[in-house]
């Protein structure tokens, strides 16, 4: 069974976290009234566990079985690891931190190292997000995901077709990323089960990021998708993050924001925080 991170959870209901609180890991002050858990008893708040808004923050991996090609699971803050942004960074060091500040999700993009040296890391960042309960996603590498058991793969629009990929990801996820309506219904068509819709603001990540499309197109491209998970991405950070929920997005996919951070668990804590209570 995955763990709930944070606090002590028990499998009774009755308890709540208390009116105002300071979280353990980043430090956010917590107001209003209290939120009681049905299927957990929170004894004490912490950011990273969520808010009822978001239950799938509070997921224990087993309770939902077999994957199943769901992407309704896509939720939350979810986590690109990048080697490059910060000198001495590695994969599992980003993963390891991002999930102790509550990722929901860890993709794992690198794509110049070979398929062996990622298969022997997406190994152990798939045991870390499933003890935390979360789900793991490797970028484009098919090899890769099949050979480490990710729970699923996110491909671009330069990458291969998600029309080849879905025969080949039965019981696994596949999300693709788009920036137009036109894209999300070919996405949909051809077996995609979320979509990454960006950027969002501008970002400097990707040298070869198209302009930002803006948070207005995260609703229309979610409807021209017949209703598909958004995970918007681009230049998301503390500051906007509000402005994609209240969107429509069902996740936020950051990576200098977080990667860049000098505490990767408080920076992503933080942002957890700001989902959870815009939600609420």
């Amino acid at each position: 069974m995955g763990a709930v991170y944070g606090a002590t959870a028990a499998n009774t209901a009755g308890s709540t976290r208390p009116a105002d609180a300071a979280c353990s890991k980043c430090s956010t002050t917590i107001s209003g009234e209290p939120g009681t858990s049905a299927k957990y008893a929170i004894e004490s708040w912490d950011c990273r566990k969520g808010t009822l808004a978001v239950p799938f923050l509070l997921f224990y991996r087993n309770d939902f079985g077999d994957l199943g090609a769901s992407g309704g699971m896509i939720r939350g803050i979810y986590v690109i690891t990048d080697t490059h942004l910060v000198p001495g960074r590695s994969h599992l060091g980003i993963a390891e931190a991002a999930l102790e500040g509550g990722a929901s999700v860890i993709q794992l993009r690198d794509k110049s190292s070979s398929d062996e040296s990622l298969i022997d890391i997406g190994r152990e960042i798939r045991k870390m997000a499933s003890a935390a309960g979360a789900l793991f996603i490797v970028n484009d590498r098919l090899e890769v995901a099949l050979a480490c058991d990710a729970d699923g793969l996110h491909v671009g629009q330069d990458d291969r077709s998600a029309s080849d990929l879905r025969p080949l990801l039965t019981g696994k996820i596949l999300g693709v990323s788009v920036a137009t309506a036109e894209q999300a219904v070919r996405a949909r068509e051809d077996g995609a089960d979320y979509l990454g819709v960006g950027p969002i603001f501008a970002t400097s990540t990707k040298k070869d990021a198209l302009p930002p499309i803006g948070v207005a197109q995260i609703n229309l491209i979610k409807a021209a998708s017949g209703g598909l998970p958004i995970v918007a991405i681009g230049g998301i950070n503390d500051s906007n993050i509000a402005q994609v929920v209240r969107a429509g997005a069902d996740a936020a996919a950051v990576i200098s924001g977080i990667v860049c951070a000098d505490d990767i668990a408080a920076a992503t804590c933080r942002l957890v925080h700001l989902w959870n209570n815009t939600m609420a």
